[in-house]
């Protein structure tokens, strides 16, 4: 039975003949649907831990063959144990695991077996409580993958002092370029050494040789982009812009570490600062300073606690470099009608600081020459007092400056006795008055961009003061072509029950020849085929024929809209009239009902109300039809027991304040 379980897998996923050679001894034990997750767990069985490369396909076909599925996993239970793939599945769940820590995969080559025990060795007490965080998710991943194993945790307390002394050697070797005390000499081109206490330091270059110097010494060698840094190196020089800045004081020793986010616009790198001494820190704190340029000199390393490639800092100097401006030379300028400051949330990418009062939106486009900007933020206008603030100012300064200009051309014009130089201040009088009165000033157009809800659920079309429970019901299902009834697909099947007080009394149930092929997906989902639909009815003689069936009797269907859609397209091509029968649809009843629930598919409903169904048969019209109708039955019977009688009544299962969750 197992086996037969596997065939149909294979075929629903679309697994090749090819393919499914490697899965010779593999079989479907049972599907685990999780209705509180959406989540579906295919249970399978075999001789061996499968080969990663055979998992990932069996994996990725059955993803791509249940996309409707919220989440689709795969449970391997083998019958032999084994640890023979376990480092190649090990690594493949870390990739898994990025969603809780971003870089977990650098764990790679920490997988050890100590004392007969898989554990994750770790060389600090920070790591080893990032290891602790993706234990349980990454244990669930390798108890899915088929390992009966429990990884733990393992800190190397060894590596760990490592570490540390290599930090140690790092900081004085760093700390040798570092000025401790400042003495008058000499010689003013060099940093020089002094005994103090018995411990040799190094000072920085006296700062009257090179205003601009840190640090160290003066940097005359050729800067690097930082793009081109792949390695450690042991002298590189780059220039940077330091957009961010962290701090890190030991309490077991007296170094401190200055780290700065630089980039070149080529690339970004982190660069250390080593000092010892609260002087000292507290000084290069106040020189280094996040939105200047500085060219640093230095070595890059692979730095343990960054996990990644480092610029320790050996020379430091301030460079004045000069801003780029960027210009709109456009002769007439555009009026951006829709842009976001950082007030929307991960929407928007200019910064706007509320404690210094800037909007870097609006003091570029000023600075640009525009004349004005329109802001709409996410849900909210808390741009607007910071915007109008700064455009108010920036007007009254033109205002100001027109009227100034007025004054000045009145004061010469009084005093000058030439005439033709009259007559020119005269003229540059009356442009300077016609602009104070139509002055260039920069408008400030404000909005917001909302989420509009519609306040409509719509579980009955055309709602009926009718009998709610006892009525008899048309429940009716379609397959079609494709999904664009207003296009080139149509119906190729209708398929319905009547149903009353829970017995089906009727059936209907037709094929439709569309006079064509039918697309190989929908012949793949629904299994009809072109040999089974060739020279039945057309599509106008079955509409005719339900509707005459179905006579003025509400109708029910699993996701009306569409189904509605062909049956109006349908009477409007063969001009059958107009399709007025009350429609009641359980996809939106089942939301209203249910709301406890994730998934509403009708795959969902006939395991919730305990509805005999067989899954093969979803997709055919009768078929679904008769399960929707039994669906449909027990929800009346919710529906009773909530005191509703009248079809109408469906309309106030959600209140107007709930339904903005709909």
């Amino acid at each position: 039975m197992e086996k037969e379980k596997i065939l149909i897998l294979f075929d629903q996923i679309g697994l090749e003949e090819t393919e499914r050679s490697q899965f010779s001894n593999l079989s479907l034990i049972k599907v685990k649907v999780n209705e509180k997750n959406g989540s579906w767990t295919f249970v399978l069985e075999n001789d061996d831990i499968l080969p990663l490369g055979q998992y990932q396909l069996l994996e990725t076909k059955t993803k791509e063959a249940f996309l409707n599925i919220k989440e689709v996993r795969l449970e391997i239970t083998p019958k032999h144990k084994s640890f023979e793939h376990l480092q190649e599945y090990y690594e493949y769940a870390l990739d898994q695991v990025k969603k809780l820590l971003v870089y977990a995969p650098i764990f790679k080559d920490c997988l050890l077996l100590i004392d007969e025990k898989y554990v994750i060795e770790s060389t600090n007490v920070e790591e080893e409580k990032q290891v602790k965080e993706i234990l349980p998710k990454l244990n669930y991943l390798l108890n899915l993958y088929g390992f009966d194993i429990e990884i733990d945790t393992y800190l190397n307390l060894e590596k760990e002092n490592e570490f540390r002394n290599e930090i140690t050697n790092e900081i004085q070797k760093a700390t040798t370029n570092i000025l401790k005390v400042e003495i008058p000499i000499e010689n003013k081109n060099i940093g020089v050494k002094k005994e103090n206490n018995g411990r040799t330091q190094y000072r920085r270059q006296k700062k009257e040789d090179d205003p601009n110097m840190i640090i160290g010494h003066t940097i005359q060698d050729q800067p690097v982009q930082i793009h081109s840094i792949v390695g450690e190196t042991d002298n590189i020089t780059v220039e940077g812009y330091v957009f961010g800045t962290d701090y890190f004081e030991s309490s077991k020793s007296d170094f401190k570490i200055i780290t700065l986010k630089i980039t070149d616009y080529s690339d970004s790198i982190y660069c250390k600062v080593f000092t010892k001494g609260e002087e000292d820190f507290q000084k290069l704190k106040k020189d280094l300073k996040v939105g200047n340029w500085y060219i640093i000199r230095g070595y890059t390393k692979n730095d343990v606690y960054s996990k990644e490639l480092v610029l320790n800092a050996r020379d430091i100097s301030v460079l004045e470099k000069e801003k780029t401006k960027i210009e709109d030379l456009s002769p007439i300028k555009r009026v951006e009608l829709h842009a976001h400051t950082m007030m929307s949330q991960m929407d928007g990418v200019t910064k706007l600081d509320l404690g210094k009062h800037t909007c870097e939106l609006v003091e570029r486009t000023i600075q640009m020459g525009y004349r004005g900007v329109a802001i709409t933020d996410h849900n909210g206008c808390q741009a607007f007092p910071i915007s109008f603030g700064i455009i108010k100012g920036h007007n009254k300064s033109i205002r100001k400056k027109i009227k100034g200009k007025i004054e000045s051309l009145e004061e010469k014009i009084e005093k000058e006795t030439d005439e033709s130089v009259r007559e020119t201040l005269l003229k540059d009088l009356e442009k300077a008055k016609e602009e104070k009165k139509n002055p260039p000033i920069f408008k400030g157009l404000y909005g917001t961009e909302l989420t509009l809800v519609d306040d409509m659920i719509n579980i009955v079309v055309r709602p009926i003061e009718d009998d709610l429970l006892h009525n008899t019901y048309v429940v009716f299902d379609t397959e079609t072509t494709g999904f664009n009834a207003g296009g080139t697909d149509q119906m190729i099947e209708i398929g319905a029950v009547k149903i009353k007080d829970g017995e089906i009394i009727s059936r209907f149930d037709e094929l439709i020849d569309p006079k064509r092929h039918i697309p190989d997906k929908i012949t793949e989902l629904t299994c009809i085929t072109d040999d089974m639909v060739r020279g039945r009815k057309s599509e106008e003689e079955v509409t005719k024929m339900f509707l005459e069936w179905a006579g003025e009797n509400p109708m029910v269907a699993h996701n009306a809209k569409f189904d509605i859609s062909f049956i109006e397209m349908a009477m409007k091509k063969y001009k059958l009239g107009e399709f007025k029968n009350t429609v009641i649809d359980t996809l939106e009843l089942s939301r209203a009902l249910d709301q406890g629930y994730a998934r509403h598919s009708l795959s969902a409903l006939v395991k919730r109300y305990d509805v005999p169904w067989e899954e093969d048969a979803h997709h055919r019209a009768d078929y679904d039809a008769e399960g929707t109708a039994f669906v449909f039955s027990k929800m009346l019977k919710k529906l009773e027991m909530q005191k509703k009688k009248k079809i109408s009544d469906l309309d106030k299962l959600i209140s107007k304040e709930e339904i903005h969750k709909f």
